[in-house]
């Protein structure tokens, strides 16, 4: 009877275990290298090439295809609980780690993956009540601070028509102690553009978890964009815990979603925003404008100087498109930043000068008030750098 039971038990292994092997094993590289692809452009460092939360929807997808194409896999069952937690899917993210720990018994790092899915979604069920009225959780992240208890981090805002957050009502959240039992520790004030009344669609906010200076201490970085058919205007918020209380570290907008990358690649990463200059060209012809921001002494601050190859780089860039406008003085004033900033400071001079004579013709020919405004703006912007350039060298 007991061997007869044996037996038993042998064959439905040997059904049971092929079938696993199988669903664990058929979906082809080349698919798998494709969704992970998708699901790796979501992490930091990102670059100004679209919409994270996109890229995490586009991986969702992918491995969904995968699934429902070659069947359930472990592989492909842990980069959708993946994504799924990136979109703050986090009761789905749980079903997939438990399914993928289903098909791989005994694989430590998923069932570690699924405990840390199940107690996401219960700090998202609980930080739910704690929050403002109508808001609705976009992602929910561990926050690890040296010393202290579990931290959890929740983003979350009003969805004004029931999809797209309402883009002025953006919060960021700080929670403490046990999921069951969350106490709030420090909330933002309503982050992204301040001009911004919800008014516009397609709003991708997204929030990322890492070191990002290396001093040990993770930041917590919000970017949060506006989606357009031919622009991607950002707001980047960089939080960091500070002497006991979450601090801002940086705010800063940009023309195109930001860089955020090590570029002396020490392992500490520096943030690049993103805008057009040029006043008399095209949107599609103006060189792009990089302003470098370095975490040095408790901020970001702008450190674009400290990077030559970068400003040899906008040089190219201005020079290239002054042969064909010879004329735009805010191609001008950008170059005379350049050599400003190479310490050239009588090239600087020359050129912040012919570009305020050239934007004094300018205004002395327009009669649009609203232009008017701006190009007097922008001629007493350029006489301050003249004056500040004649100070050291005289």
């Amino acid at each position: 009877m007991k061997l007869n039971g044996l037996i038993a038990i042998c064959a439905a292994l040997c059904i049971i275990y092929p079938c696993m092997t199988q669903a664990n094993n058929k979906v082809p590289d080349s698919s798998l290298l494709w969704a992970d692809r998708l699901l790796l452009q979501t992490h930091p460092p990102f670059g100004a090439d679209g919409s994270m939360r996109i890229d995490a929807e586009s991986a969702e997808n992918a491995f969904n295809a995968i699934i429902n194409k070659y069947g359930p896999n472990g592989r492909v069952l842990v980069g959708l609980g993946k994504s799924q937690q990136l979109l703050g899917k986090h009761d789905k993210a749980v079903s997939s780690f438990e399914k993928a720990d289903r098909l791989s018994p005994g694989n430590t790092a998923i069932r570690y993956k699924l405990q840390c899915a199940r107690e996401l979604a219960e700090v998202t069920k609980s930080a739910i009540a704690k929050l403002p009225k109508q808001h609705t959780i976009l992602q929910t992240a561990e926050y690890p601070i040296p010393g202290h208890n579990k931290q959890w981090l929740v983003l979350s805002a009003i969805k004004s028509d029931g999809t797209w957050p309402d883009y002025s009502s953006v919060k960021l959240t700080l929670f403490s102690a046990a999921p069951n039992n969350l106490r709030t520790v420090w909330q933002s004030e309503n982050l992204g553009f301040p001009h911004s009344k919800g008014e516009d669609n397609f709003n991708d906010v997204r929030l990322y978890v890492f070191d990002m200076n290396g001093d040990g201490i993770s930041e917590a970085v919000v970017p949060q964009i506006i989606i357009g058919a031919s622009w991607t205007p950002t707001h980047l918020d960089v939080f960091e815990w500070q002497n006991g209380r979450m601090t801002s570290v940086l705010g800063v907008s940009s023309d195109e979603p930001p860089e955020v990358r090590s570029l002396s690649r020490d392992g500490r990463y520096q943030v690049i925003n993103i805008h057009a200059i040029g006043y008399s060209i095209c949107h599609a012809a103006q060189p792009r404008w990089q302003n470098v921001y370095d975490y040095k002494d408790g901020n970001y601050q702008l450190a674009t100087g400290d990077y030559p190859y970068i400003i040899r780089m906008l040089q190219r860039d201005i020079l290239r498109e002054l042969d064909n406008n010879p004329k735009d003085f805010e191609l001008l004033e950008y170059l005379g930043i350049t050599y400003q900033m190479q310490k050239r400071l009588k090239v600087a001079e020359r050129t912040f000068t012919r570009a305020e004579k050239l934007c004094k013709n300018e205004l002395r020919q327009e009669t649009d008030p609203g232009l008017r405004t701006r190009l007097a703006w922008k001629q007493n912007d350029i006489q301050h750098r003249i004056y500040k350039v004649r100070k050291k060298l005289y």
